[in-house]
């Protein structure tokens, strides 16, 4: 029976630091572009689980064995940039509709064309530009910023002029995508109520780029200052209404010749690829401006990835200066597992150090499978 015990300890002990090693592999794992080390890209996913894990056996060893729980603790004070990456340790403050003076309000929302949330085809005829419309009017943003947007030429669904008129927008930068409809357009587009006064849009290699859409950037002038405002959709997981049933395959154990595991694994591994060469060149870009810069929109990517911290690099997220908690910002209409993980914020709000972050929300769920992202930006003091 002693012996047992021995050989019990010994495997706790012993998982407890293969578990801190691992731990502090996939800190440094998100310096790795996974278009060389496609691996990287899933230890995003799984960082926040193995956090926990160690977390939690820490606490443990306090009471079994303090010396081996030092390990953890270290381990965890190393990797204080990726944790604080991942949570906001900020207290909750409500948001104030009203604007400060010598702020700009931001808001970017991927809007999913307008789709209806439990609806996963598109369809002109049945949409929610209304509801949308009136988010978007609540927090009054001087700038909008929206991804996966289309508009018709026509008189009907022509939704460029519909969020210009009742948004009050005076100007945009559309960058459509090529679609093969020739009466609607598709893509990412700027809403500002400023000036705006040069435009850039940049078409990403198409070896580079299948989900994904142009990155637009744009400078306004506000307040006398010169802004250049960017908005990004990375490439996405391209899951299909076939592939969320094959998420259901997996969860149910019915996926006994791992067909749809594998579906699944290569279109991650893909995306992945893609978005760490696409994160360089819109690295590259914003370093080009000289202009204090804001980038906005979804990456498709959570805080632990090369895409995240690429992108970010020294620039401030609107989400922890001002948010608190993970700050989900992702929810599946079409899988209740991706609907309920907590984990996925893949919708940001960069803002050049210039900037005083001074306060952050999120907006209404279910009217998109994302969140809007709402923040109040200071202009630089003069």
């Amino acid at each position: 029976m002693v012996m047992l015990r021995k050989a019990a300890r010994g495997v706790f002990v012993s998982s407890y630091i293969i578990l801190v090693i691992v731990f502090l592999a996939a800190s440094v794992a998100t310096a790795l572009n996974p278009s060389q080390y496609w691996w990287v890209g899933f230890n995003g996913l799984i960082y926040p689980f193995i956090l926990l894990a160690v977390f939690l056996m820490t606490a443990l060893m306090l009471f079994y064995r303090p010396r081996f729980a030092l390990m953890g603790i270290l381990a965890m004070i190393v990797s204080y940039q990726d944790i604080g990456a991942l949570i906001a340790f900020n207290r909750s403050t409500k948001f104030k509709i009203e604007k400060q003076n010598n702020h700009i309000r931001v808001m970017t929302w991927n809007i999913r064309r307008f789709a209806l949330y439990y609806d996963y085809h598109f369809d002109r005829m049945r949409n929610n530009v209304d509801s949308i419309l009136l988010e978007v009017n609540k927090y009054s943003p001087d700038v909008l910023c929206l991804q996966e947007f289309y508009s018709s030429h026509g008189k009907n669904n022509n939704n460029i002029e519909e969020i210009k008129r009742k948004g009050g927008f005076s100007y945009h930068t559309f960058s459509s995508r090529d679609t093969s409809h020739r009466r609607w357009q598709s893509g990412t587009i700027i809403f500002s109520k400023y000036p705006i006064l040069r435009t850039y849009t940049y078409n990403l290699p198409k070896e580079i780029s299948s989900t994904s859409e142009r990155p637009v950037f744009t400078d306004i002038v506000a307040n006398n200052d010169t802004i250049r405002i960017g908005t990004v959709h990375l490439e996405s997981y391209g899951f299909l209404g076939r592939d969320y049933a094959d998420f259901s395959k997996i969860k149910n154990q019915e996926d006994k010749n791992l067909q749809a595991s594998k579906k699944i694994f290569w279109k991650m591994r893909n995306a992945f690829s893609l978005r760490g060469k696409q994160v360089d060149i819109i690295r590259q870009k914003m370093e080009e401006s000289t202009y204090p810069v804001i980038l906005c929109g979804d990456l498709n990517d959570v805080p632990n990835s090369y895409a995240y911290f690429k992108v970010r690099k020294n620039m401030k997220d609107a989400f922890l200066e001002k948010g608190m908690g993970l700050g989900k910002s992702y929810y599946s209409g079409q899988s209740r597992s991706l609907a309920w993980l907590p984990t996925l914020r893949i919708d940001y709000i960069f803002a050049d150090t210039a900037f005083n972050i001074s306060q952050f929300t999120m907006g209404t769920k279910n009217l998109s499978d994302h969140l809007a992202v709402i923040t109040d930006v200071e202009l630089p003091k003069k």
